[in-house]
């Protein structure tokens, strides 16, 4: 008879090599599951070597932690793209570009990743972009709609306008009035010397404040060409009037500015509160932003344009000082600091201000009709006359420049030139009720004498 103890004995001994086998191959899949990781990580390749060392700390920081990332997430597309924006905002293309290239290994039907590369592309090397940005338009097509357009821009620039055309209009397809697709198309007949078929793509840009200076300019020469002198000024003057355009959107890369820390992203905060028009918000951000980074010159400068936005000059003139104590050649700073002192009768002062921005913008026109105006409220009435004539000898088309000058030479009685100034002034400002009203006492004075 079999005791318990020998049955279960007998037990243990019938099942322990399937035991052992099943243990046997528990070992041998950790071990092969531990060798996969490893060659994996193997394999993989080492986020690039750049050196934050003498950067903004929270630079620094942002970027270890993102190769940190890249490393232990070797496989995750959106990781190394996100590694890759982060060092194409910060102006590293090579390494930027070599970062996209993994993130589009690894998820190859994601057109972030083509189009980072040619975006990094473009600047050091249009044609090797040229690819990339094919290959991003078959993946997006129109959506979102600036890889097209960039797409169709090159090859325009690169005299392949039926490629070009091609691509706008494959996007006016979804977007009728696109107006930089339009600019474009508008574009290429004018190449084609078709000048009557550029007219109807040019009124559709010409209505967006993306493309109007452009598209006016634009239309300048095409009135010329067309025998229209007349209409030709007037469309010059409407693209000397118009306000710089906007930064066209682009979803792709627009992910990189949220990567910006430290002194980048407070610049680019209190920018975003100043174009907002919420000035206190601005200030307490430009505050916080000299204590933080007191070397920013930057961060002057706009803690400068947040307390004349609220009326305090004072601090102004204080925190712009230090701007151009920090960097001299920061235009917008010395621009703001001349037209303070300008307003505060100290007049010299602001000539030497507006002086340097003429100086470092090879004879910057307004900076040189505010000299002039420094010099005129100096007493300076000479000196005042060859500042305004410099101002209209650099840019013909400013209306002010040549009431200034006509009113000065008035005053000197020296009427034939004068009178061109003034008439000047009134063809280019029809407006100007001031230079019809001298004109007209000038007139009447040259009669009388």
């Amino acid at each position: 008879m079999t005791t318990p103890v020998e049955a279960i004995g007998r037990r243990a001994r019938y099942r322990s090599p399937v035991l052992w086998i099943i243990l046997l191959l528990a070992t041998v899949g950790i071990a092969w599951v531990s060798w996969s990781f490893l060659r994996r990580q193997s394999d993989s390749p080492s986020p690039p070597a750049v050196d934050f060392r003498s950067a903004d700390p929270a630079v620094a920081s942002a970027y270890e932690q993102l190769c940190a990332d890249a490393r232990e997430s070797p496989r995750s597309a959106v990781v190394w793209g996100r590694l890759g924006l982060f060092l194409m905002v910060y102006d590293f293309r090579d390494e930027a570009r070599f970062c996209f290239a993994q993130a589009e290994q690894l998820a190859p039907l994601e057109p972030r990743w083509p189009y980072g590369q040619a975006a990094a592309l473009l600047i050091d090397d249009p044609e090797q972009a040229l690819p990339k940005l094919q290959r991003t338009v078959e993946l997006c097509g129109n959506v979102p709609n600036t890889p097209r357009l960039r797409l169709a821009e090159y090859y325009l620039e690169h005299g392949r306008e039926s490629e070009a055309e091609r691509e706008f209009q494959q996007l006016l397809q979804s977007e009728p009035t696109n107006p930089r697709a339009h600019l474009g198309l508008a574009r290429i007949e004018f190449e084609r010397a078709a000048f009557a078929k550029t007219l109807p793509h040019l009124e559709v840009a010409a209505g967006s404040d993306w493309t109007k200076k452009n598209a006016h300019a634009l239309l300048a020469e095409v009135r010329n060409r067309l025998g229209d002198p007349d209409g030709a000024e007037r469309e010059r003057r409407q693209a000397e009037n118009a306000p710089d355009a906007p930064q066209w959107p682009d979803p792709y890369l627009e992910e990189a500015s949220r990567l910006l820390v430290g002194r980048q992203a407070a610049v680019q905060g209190i920018q975003e509160l100043l174009a907002a028009n919420r000035l206190d918000e601005a200030l307490a951000a430009a505050q916080r932003a000299t204590q933080t980074y007191p070397e920013s010159a930057q961060a002057w400068l706009l803690l400068g344009q947040a307390c004349l936005g609220l009326h305090d000059d004072a601090a102004a003139e204080l925190a712009l000082t230090r701007a151009v104590e920090l960097d001299p050649n920061i235009i917008d700073a010395q621009f703001l600091l001349g037209t303070i002192r300008f307003r505060l009768k100290r007049y010299a002062e602001a000539e030497a201000c507006f002086a340097k921005i003429a100086k470092l913008k090879l004879g910057s026109a307004v900076a040189l009709y505010n000299i002039g105006h420094c010099r005129k409220a100096l007493g300076d009435v000479d000196g005042a006359i060859t500042a305004f004539k410099e101002a209209v000898r650099y840019k013909p088309q400013m209306a002010e420049a040549h009431a200034s000058l006509g009113e000065l030479l008035a005053e000197r009685r020296e009427w034939i030139e004068s009178i061109d100034h003034l008439r000047a002034a009134i063809d280019l400002n029809p407006r100007d009720d001031a230079s019809k009203k001298r004109l007209a006492e000038v007139l009447k004075q040259t009669k009388s004498e």
